[in-house]
């Protein structure tokens, strides 16, 4: 009896523990902040929700908040079908954001909604929400000891770090994960999703044989277990940045393997695991277009995309599709577009801009709310941060002050109509390689006063600037400097060392050509005529009677004196 008294004395004291233990876990939680949340403003797309999305919220909202624990999985399965509908990602997040809210969801359930939100908000590219929700999410799978979505957590920090040019800071964090060699359950998960990563980066750093190799760690592990619906979508992703890397580097067959390989497993898959696998897809295939079979090239793929971004706000995959269409204007001689995109393109990088600004004093605002910081230590960070901010005030006084004096010898140097080095520019390129080998092709329009006449000067200055455009394009190939140096006139310089002259007139009978063979306003014919010979005190002189040479002898033409 006295025995049995003991056992219930000692399960009741191990009862009692167990209780306290739970209800110190519950005081000590980290609690959610939730005045971070910026409810989605339901008024911005509830009138332009199609039936089934209305369903969708009609049901979320007939529950009762008590059942949200319960059904959490149910409700963010539900709003992820609505992902690539219009307006579906700011219905889907109104949806987690009142989740989270209604602070009924249990710890492990909150890291579950927040992964999926935090997700959202780097495809809706609000970045300064997605750091925020991340790093809670890694501090609440810290504290519930679950390494895996530590890692997941900061993955998605690396990625946001990416897409604001940190590419190298980003692969520092990926780095360390895969050294971290932390033991879970789905590990080799999370080094597929890490190594995919670095890949992207190092594909961004024009490191081509590391990204390969990346992809290659993640072709093994695609081999070594067998292909479901998830890793469908996985290698839709390697294979269609296995096609972008080999267009990159010219390899047709190679490009177009992989290219077959991605449309394969994209028609394959059945379910929807990234967001973005059909933008992979679309911009490999309209890169290898552009490389190798340029009248397939779709602008309509493309400017979709676009128009997709421009309503949701998303920026990840921006820069690469306009640099695409940038260089498919450049390639068909389309300078108006080149031109009004080129505007466009330049607005987001100055909205990129001040993300990056944001997303810099986030961090300082931070480490202040956390309390964490002792009161000595937050006098010492605000004497630093005025000290910083003196300093940048001085660094812009410099740097507006060197703007415009590098403003004011840019003026003096540039012909203003073409872009292009003026004539002044052209004679100090002349001294400075006074002695150096060089060689030097003049050239003029065949015509030009005819042009004007019939066509008017507008027309005239049209040609002018194309010109200017094109030999600004073929300039960056580094062989050769244009200038205009007067009126119809034009000069090359070449004086890369090394330079053979097989390589002058193979570059120079290019740019003739694609002169001749461009666009022109009213289908005018443009052609050129032109004289090149090798650099000395008297390139100028005989370039010139070359060229005239060319104009006498039937125009549209180069003579070489080389």
């Amino acid at each position: 009896m006295i025995k049995k008294r003991y056992l219930l004395f000692l399960i009741s004291i191990l009862i009692a523990f167990q209780s306290m233990l739970t209800l110190y876990k519950k005081i000590n939680a980290p609690k959610f902040p939730v005045h971070i949340i910026k409810l989605t403003k339901k008024e911005e797309f509830i009138d332009f929700l199609k039936p089934s999305q209305k369903e969708i919220l009609e049901n979320f909202e007939r529950l009762d908040s008590k059942s949200y624990n319960k059904k959490y999985y149910d409700i963010v399965q539900n709003s992820r079908c609505v992902l690539k509908d219009k307006h579906g990602v700011q219905l889907s997040s109104y949806i987690l954001e009142k989740l989270v809210l209604s602070d009924k969801l249990s710890s492990e359930r909150l890291l579950y909604v927040l992964n999926r939100l935090r997700l959202l908000k780097i495809y809706d590219f609000n970045l300064i929400e997605s750091i925020e929700y991340s790093l809670e999410y890694i501090k609440l799978a810290k504290y519930l000891g679950l390494n895996y979505d530590v890692d997941r957590g900061k993955i998605g920090l690396a990625v946001i770090i990416a897409k604001l040019d940190g590419y190298n800071t980003s692969n520092e964090i990926l780095l360390n994960i895969l050294n971290s060699k932390n033991s879970y359950k789905n590990r080799n998960e999370i080094e597929v999703i890490t190594f995919l990563n670095l890949a992207e980066n190092n594909i961004s750093l024009g490191n081509y044989t590391k990204a390969l190799d990346y992809l290659d760690e993640v072709t093994y592990f695609l081999k070594d277990n067998k292909i479901n619906n998830y890793l469908d979508n996985i290698e839709i992703v390697v294979n269609a940045l296995y096609s972008h890397i080999y267009s990159i580097l010219e390899e047709k067959d190679e490009a177009k393997k992989y290219l077959e390989l991605a449309k394969e497993a994209f028609y394959r898959k059945e379910e929807i695991y990234f967001l973005n696998e059909i933008i992979y897809l679309i911009y490999s295939k309209e890169y290898y277009n552009l490389k190798f079979d340029i009248e397939n090239f779709s602008v309509k793929n493309l400017e979709k995309l676009l128009e997709k971004f421009e309503y949701s706000n998303g920026l990840i995959f921006y820069s690469s599709i306009y640099e695409l269409l940038l260089e498919y204007y450049i390639e068909k001689y389309n300078f108006e577009k080149y031109d009004l995109l080129k505007v466009e393109y330049d607005k987001k990088n100055e909205l990129l801009k001040e993300f990056k600004f944001e997303i810099l004093f986030l961090n300082i605002a931070q480490y202040i709310k956390s309390g964490s910081l002792t009161k000595e230590y937050t006098d010492l960070l605000f004497k630093n941060l005025r000290m910083i901010i003196y300093i940048i005030i001085l660094l812009i006084i410099i740097i507006l002050y060197s703007r415009k004096v590098s403003c004011l010898n840019t003026i003096s140097n540039k012909d203003f109509l073409t872009g292009l080095k003026n004539r002044k520019a052209f004679q100090k390129y002349l001294d400075n390689l006074n002695n150096q080998k060089y060689f030097m092709v003049l050239f003029d329009i065949d015509d030009f006063k005819a042009i004007n006449d019939n066509f008017g000067h507008e027309v005239g200055d049209e040609v002018l600037k194309k010109i200017g455009k094109l030999l600004l394009y073929k300039e960056k190939n580094g062989y050769f400097t244009a200038f205009r140096i007067g009126g119809e006139e034009f000069a090359l310089l070449f004086y890369k060392e090394n330079i053979d002259k097989r390589t002058i007139v193979q570059i120079s009978e290019s740019v003739r050509m694609d002169i001749m063979n461009a666009q022109w306003p009213d289908s005018i014919k443009v052609s050129i005529s032109g004289g090149a010979g090798i650099g000395d005190s008297d390139a100028y002189k005989k370039c010139d009677n070359l060229l005239y040479k060319a104009k006498r002898t039937g125009k549209n033409k180069i003579i070489y004196d080389l």
